[in-house]
């Protein structure tokens, strides 16, 4: 009797959400096996929410062993430490079992950028893991709880659209709470969102500077402490609260596992997202890098938009003979609204923004869309 092929998706990321409920609708001839270390995904879109107390952890989580049991797959809960990557097969290993497989897929999204700056393992939240995160969530639910004390600081590095929706979470639930948070923003670029354009970066910049926010432009932190952080001018901003956003660096585990990656680290795919020397790995998300859209930045828009593409391709690719498989052509640009925890949302679309309560009840519907979409028995 033949074997049967094996499938293994590295990571519970947007895509491979997608892959598993396609599985789940039409069975793909083979075994699937998630290795993740968490049993959930937090859908990142809605992050900023939960943080000032709008929404809990089920409103905005994908209950990843579900999903598995729906496409009929296995789940291992690991972190995968080494992908072993040839032509006719691959083996995933993690710190409990080694997993082998005929084609791998890799959706792990990316790691925060500068955490090897003192303090910042030990002191900063971060959005990933989602221990961190939790505890974030908690330690603020804890100040504010408290009710209006003396006031109360915090920093938020990072002055992308993550860092500055952060930052707002922050204040806002603050407020909602009558406790006084003063709050600064620190980024080591010289302005705000540089990729939207100056007019986009000044409205962001109004909406911070309204809230109170302190916003430093072009410093770098280079220590955190308990209750401060201390930047490259010697400067230091009173922090009893830090969350780290700097940015987005590659997972180390590709480069370590030998895999065509780029100068930076990213999984090198084409435009069928399998990587480009051939071997059985396929990957989509923040942790590629796609060669034929150098254009398409690390967002989980872009994730979303390829996992139909990767669906599909690795379908083809577990059949025998293999089908052909689909192009992904990521789109040039991407809406973006920014949750600005006042009512409103502060949207950009092609050069065009919008701040008003129309673009985040325009934000709330493509979100909570998406996360139902793979609720349980929703995929069907």
């Amino acid at each position: 009797m033949p074997r049967t092929r094996r499938l293994v998706l590295v990571g519970g990321g947007h895509a491979h959400v997608e892959v598993l409920r396609a599985a789940a609708r039409q069975p793909f001839g083979c075994d699937i096996v998630l290795v993740s270390p968490y049993p959930e995904l937090f859908y990142t879109g809605m992050l900023p929410a939960q943080l000032r107390g709008s929404i809990t952890d089920r409103a905005l989580a994908v209950d990843l062993r579900g999903l598995c049991n729906e496409a009929n797959a296995r789940f291992v809960e690991a972190t995968a430490t080494r992908i072993d990557g040839a032509r006719d097969g691959v083996v995933v290993h993690t710190a409990s079992e080694p997993v082998t497989g005929d084609v791998c897929s890799v959706d792990i999204g990316s790691v925060s950028s500068g955490m090897e700056t003192p303090g910042v393992r030990t002191h900063a939240f971060t959005v990933r893991p989602q221990a961190r995160w939790r505890a974030l969530v908690s330690l603020l639910g804890e100040v504010t709880r408290a009710g209006a004390r003396a006031p109360f600081s915090c920093c938020v590095v990072g002055g992308g659209a993550a860092g500055i929706e952060l930052a707002l979470a922050i204040v806002a639930r603050g407020q909602s709470a009558s406790q006084n948070v003063q709050c600064t923003l620190v980024t080591a670029d010289r302005d705000l969102l540089a990729d939207m354009g100056p007019r986009f970066a000044a409205r962001a910049a109004a909406i911070l500077h309204a809230r109170g926010i302190r916003v430093l432009l072009g410093k770098r932190v280079v220590r955190v402490e308990t209750d401060h952080v201390m930047l490259d001018d010697d400067t230091r901003v009173d922090s009893a609260l830090t969350v780290w956003s700097a940015g987005a660096s590659a997972p180390p585990m590709l480069r370590e596992s030998g895999l065509p990656v780029d100068a930076e680290g990213y999984l090198r795919v084409d435009a069928t997202l399998r990587a480009v020397t051939g071997v059985a790995v396929f990957g989509a998300g923040d942790c590629v890098s796609l060669v034929e859209s150098p254009w398409a930045a690390k967002s989980g828009v872009y994730a979303v938009r390829a996992a139909p593409v990767l669906a599909s391709n690795l379908r083809a690719v577990m059949q025998s003979p293999p089908r052909e498989p689909r192009l992904y052509d990521a789109q040039q640009s991407a809406l973006q609204i920014l949750d600005t925890s006042d009512g409103k949302a502060l949207l950009y679309w092609h050069g065009w923004s919008s701040y008003s309560g129309w673009a985040l009840r325009l934000k709330q519907r493509i979100d909570a869309r998406w996360v139902r979409k793979y609720r349980l028995n929703a995929q069907r």
